[in-house]
């Protein structure tokens, strides 16, 4: 696949836009759950120059890029570039955001690792100014 010519194709569904799940994003960014038995996963893909808004799970989270390129970056780290077949380990309420690159799409599966409080608290945009200077 050629993460600069995002045409929907990704390996799992790429879901739904709307505007219930846009609150998350900056951007636009689809949503497929693919299970809410044992393990909450689902397939979250971005549009070129769309991120989550900072963020963080009370329980952790792990994204497995499947496609595209992105970025992610934890509050006080340097953010890193991500691509196909990264595995990033988010640990309990770390502060983060995570998206697509301005020239391409991104797609991760979301893991919500179990545990008794698994919200997520959304919190500020990712300012024009960080994003841009990447």
């Amino acid at each position: 696949m050629n993460p600069s010519s995002f045409k929907g194709d990704t390996v799992f569904d790429k879901g739904i836009h709307s505007p219930e799940f846009q609150a998350f994003f900056q951007g636009k960014a689809y949503r497929s759950d693919l299970s809410k038995d044992q393990v909450e996963i689902s397939n979250i893909t971005f549009a070129a120059a769309s991120r989550t808004k900072w963020h963080y799970h009370h329980s952790g989270e792990i994204l497995l890029v499947t496609g595209g390129l992105g970025w992610y970056q934890e509050e006080g780290l340097p953010p890193r570039l991500i691509q196909e077949g990264d595995v990033i380990n988010v640990k309990p309420k770390t502060k983060h955001w995570h998206g697509a690159t301005k020239e391409s799409w991104l797609s991760h599966l979301a893991i919500t690792v179990p545990a008794e409080n698994t919200n997520t608290d959304v919190c500020e945009d990712v300012s024009n100014e960080i994003y841009n200077a990447l």
